[in-house]
């Protein structure tokens, strides 16, 4: 057994292009930790779908740049199959099937004993719906027997690609718990892609984000919650906004929208500096607010094309 920190995905410089006049995926430099929920996010057409298919050697990797479980795909496909399940987009079922069935034919081909038929359908809490034909299952259903498809042969890594997209509020929260009880109970390293961060930050530990082929930003969300911190923007208004504007617009970059001023704040300590700034020229503040200081705010500026630094 290694220890906590080994790496369960590792990407060298990863490179992908359909046709040579466009890379699709430019030196992508994944490391996803043992145990982790790795939240891999970007907006539509950003590269997050290719990606996983070449994770499960579904795309060639032409430069054999990835590693799972400290193994090239390449060279070790068989071994480390048996140790993933996917889900990508939408589940293929057999809908004129129970989900019993369903589960039951995937049992087989993976040569998984009986017993874990009823032991997945009981985890995702869809046991009392196990003899019903799939047709009649809601969405969120059916992306919950997917995962217990995916589940079967009890994997180490779950790879799944938008497993909430299109569902509803319940949906997604059935989903999220899920996913986290998984992962706290079998220790499963679980990386699943998405463009809605504001779901995904609820439950995962480590965060990605691609945009355009390119991962602009790799770490653990308490890291992203910190980088946070420091790209913010403060509200203020006070008794004489023309003067604030004069003194501020020296050192920062300041808008005035109504009857606020709005400055980009770099750190913590810039905040504590502006109302000095102000109070030292004589200038009283009546207002002083955080705004667009969430992590949606901070993913949209970077898949806008502004890459922090």
């Amino acid at each position: 057994m290694k220890n906590a920190n080994e790496l369960i995905i590792e990407t060298q410089n990863l490179e992908f292009c359909f046709n040579s006049k466009q890379k699709i995926l430019r030196n992508i430099n994944l490391r996803v930790d043992k145990g982790s929920i790795y939240g891999f996010l970007g907006p539509n057409g950003a590269g997050k779908t290719t990606t996983i298919r070449v994770l499960l050697g579904l795309l060639s990797d032409p430069e054999n740049s990835v590693q799972l479980f400290g193994m090239k795909l390449r060279r070790n496909r068989s071994e480390i199959f048996t140790r993933i399940g996917s889900l990508i987009e939408q589940p293929s079922l057999y809908e004129h099937l129970s989900g019993y069935d369903n589960l039951d034919i995937t049992r087989a081909i993976r040569k998984v004993s009986k017993k874990r038929v009823p032991e997945v359908l009981e985890l995702v809490k869809l046991s009392n719906a196990a003899k019903k034909k799939v047709s009649t299952y809601s969405l969120g259903m059916k992306q919950r027997l997917g995962l217990a498809i995916a589940l079967l042969a009890e994997p180490d890594l779950l790879i799944l690609d938008e497993p909430v997209n299109g569902l509803d509020p319940n949906g997604i929260v059935e989903i999220r718990d899920l996913l986290t009880r998984i992962n706290k109970e079998s220790g499963t390293t679980i990386f699943l892609s998405s463009h809605l961060l504001s779901e995904i930050e609820k439950i995962v530990t480590h965060i990605g984000i691609i945009n355009m082929g390119e991962l602009l930003y790799q770490g653990t969300i308490s890291e992203l919650r910190e980088l946070k911190a420091y790209k913010s923007e403060l509200s203020i208004e006070t008794n004489d906004n023309q003067r604030a504007l004069e003194v501020l617009g020296q050192k920062y970059q300041v808008s005035r929208i109504a009857n606020d001023l709005i400055i980009t704040c770099e750190s913590k300590e810039n905040v504590a500096q502006i109302i000095h700034d102000l109070v030292v020229n004589n200038i009283d503040v009546y207002k002083a607010v955080i705004v667009n200081n969430d992590l949606e705010q901070l993913f949209l500026g970077m898949t806008n094309n502004y890459v922090v630094k």
